[in-house]
């Protein structure tokens, strides 16, 4: 039986700095319903188009905030009331930004469209009635059933989908729903309009039979203002007076196609770091519509809102289009990446200067891609993912099945294979990273179990705090199993969410390693000289400026030993110049990817 204590604590939502807020009650639904609709009708009044942005998480909590900053734009919020996420919604409305991010822009627009009265969050899904374009932020991911192995994974696409008919059983026919996650290739065409024309149609179906019970004059006044049956007066009328299951079905079907889902595709290229603002509103976009009306819908919205010299927009032809481009270039990315990881194990071996290599082929107009992987890892939200949504979209979206059924299925296997190797290769260096510091512990007499191993860095890229399939967990992870006392240092990263979490999340990478239970309370330490005190080895995960600035004599300092008995292994952050520098001071150092740097 559960104790009142745990009811309440059941029903509070806590915020990552520590704030409590009371989940709302049915009586606050109700009120918040009421508020929503009086705002909305003050904006419409006003002449604002209102906007519903669907998921408040990294990318939509800053597209709501663009889009408010816009002219003419009421913006609603829209985030479940779950205990993990319904803190954002008190946050914002006191404009106080949700998500951290070193671009100052973020928390300044969240705060002004807060003040000017543009920017609203809510919990009610009633917001979604009110919008004239509803904009889905709803996170798609990606869940590997084993490490290394990515061709064992499930898309998570479950409630992107659930989201979706949300919006089906209430958005106007005439508003626009535009899907800015990213999805598997086909998902707006295949997924998204079968819901929104079996939705459209179950609505009409159901308004028809409400109006059997009216008066002839309360059904000429109904129509009038109906949403989907205002042209139809006369056959609705005739069907009221003759309900007949013919009549019904030929109504419906003119009412959708006089009125069907206005659905588009335009995918995010969102950057986290200092330019986080600018890389939405200033940078080029991609769209396209299920048709030519929705494409219009959108291209004129995303003109409006994308006003930076540098937004150009580029429609396709469809949105399944759309959706491969974003999946392709970020497979494109990925395959470079994991090129370079593999070049630089070899490097390793033949004691190879990678950096360099790659300085004198850069020379080559043609080759300029090439590069030298700066993490052990590939993190963030889209590079570990959108290659395999291309994947699952081959073997799930039945269009896809019937023509892959006439393809010659060896070659494509061979591409499967590809495509699965690249992210294999971008997972799974963190384990190296662990060799390489045992190696050069055992050239100072000491055993990796036991020694003491601080990880700098566990965002997944230099100076931002997003640690989204950051190189950090898997380090952590494997040290952890391997017996090493570890510690954690970044200056930007406050929580690690993906230990501290490790035993909700099924899909947590903790089930792949052992000795994992007592991760879930590691904290992170923001200053690196302390942190830094009386270790055996340092990994220099992420090439974070304050890490790139470190001399040698100041690794020693924070350590407090003599260079020989500090272990060094920088997967990037250090330049050679440095790199020799440290060798040279006497520290056992360790660039990967790379060979030797004691001249």
């Amino acid at each position: 039986m559960k104790t009142r204590k745990k009811v309440k604590e059941e029903r509070i939502s806590i915020s990552p700095e520590g704030k409590e807020f009371p989940l709302p009650s049915k009586e606050d639904y109700e009120n918040e319903v009421t508020k929503v609709r009086e705002l909305a009708k003050k904006a419409k009044d006003s002449g604002n188009q209102v906007v519903v942005v669907q998921g408040l998480g990294f990318v939509g909590a800053v597209m709501a905030a663009i889009v408010a900053q816009a002219e003419k734009k009421f913006v609603i919020g829209l985030q479940r009331a779950s205990k993990r996420s319904y803190w954002k919604i008190p946050y914002i409305n006191q404009g106080i930004s949700p998500i951290e991010s070193e671009d100052p822009k973020v928390k300044e627009i969240i705060k002004d469209g807060v003040e000017k009265g543009k920017l609203y969050a809510t919990y009610v899904d009633e917001a979604i009635a009110l919008g004239e374009v509803v904009i889905s932020d709803i996170q798609c991911d990606v869940k590997k059933l084993r490490f290394g192995n990515s061709k064992v994974f499930t898309v998570e696409i479950e409630p992107f989908i659930e989201a979706s008919k949300k919006v089906a059983n209430l958005i106007n026919p005439s508003s626009l729903y535009l899907i800015e996650t990213t999805v598997p290739p086909g998902t707006s065409e295949y997924i998204v309009k079968p819901i929104f024309e079996g939705a459209f149609k179950n609505r009409i179906a159901s308004e028809l039979r409400n109006l059997r019970k009216k008066s002839l004059d309360e059904v000429k006044e109904i129509v009038k203002s109906s949403d989907f049956l205002r042209e139809l007066e006369e056959e609705v009328v005739s069907y009221v007076e003759n309900p007949t299951k013919e009549k019904e079905k030929e109504i419906v079907a003119k009412a959708l196609r006089n009125h069907s889902p206005k659905i588009a595709h335009s995918y995010e290229r969102v950057m986290p770091g200092r330019e986080y603002v600018d890389s939405v509103v200033n940078f080029p976009r991609v769209f396209s519509g299920i048709d030519e009306a929705s494409a219009s819908m959108a291209q004129k919205f995303l003109s409006e809102v994308l006003t930076g010299p540098n937004a150009k927009l580029t429609k396709l032809a469809t949105p399944t289009d759309s959706e491969f481009s974003k999946c392709a270039e970020n497979t494109y990315r990925a395959s470079i990446i994991a090129l370079g990881r593999a070049l630089g194990r070899m490097a390793e071996i033949m004691n190879v200067n990678l950096t360099e290599v790659v300085d004198a082929i850069k020379v080559r107009p043609t080759h300029r891609d090439i590069m030298v992987p700066r993490t052990p890892t590939t993190g963030g939200y889209c590079l570990p993912k959108d290659p395999l949504f291309l994947l699952w979209s081959l073997k799930n979206i039945p269009e896809f099945k019937e023509r892959l059924s006439k393809e010659n299925k060896e070659a494509l296997r061979r591409i499967i294979n590809l495509i699965s190797l690249i992210v294999d290769i971008n997972d799974t260096d963190g384990i190296h990273v662990v060799e390489l510091v045992e190696e050069e512990l055992k050239k100072i007499g000491k055993k990796l179990k036991g020694s003491k191993v601080l990880v700098a860095g566990a965002s997944y890229r230099e100076d931002v705090a997003d640690t989204r399939y950051a190189s950090y967990e898997t380090i952590v992870r494997y040290l952890k199993e391997r017996g090493a006392e570890v510690s954690v240092t970044d200056p930007y990263v406050k929580s690690l969410p993906e230990l501290e979490y490790q035993e909700e999340d099924k899909y947590s990478l903790a089930k792949f390693f052992k000795r994992q239970k007592e991760l879930k309370s590691l904290k992170v330490i923001s200053s690196f000289e302390q942190a830094a005190k009386g270790v055996d080895a340092i990994i220099f995960a992420v090439p974070h400026e304050p890490y790139r600035k470190l001399t040698p004599e100041e690794i020693c300092n924070a350590v407090g030993k003599q260079p020989q008995e500090i272990v060094v292994i920088d997967c990037g952050t250090f330049s050679n110049e440095q790199a020799i520098k440290i060798a040279n001071y006497g520290l056992n150092f360790r660039k990967m990817y790379h060979g030797s740097f004691k001249k």
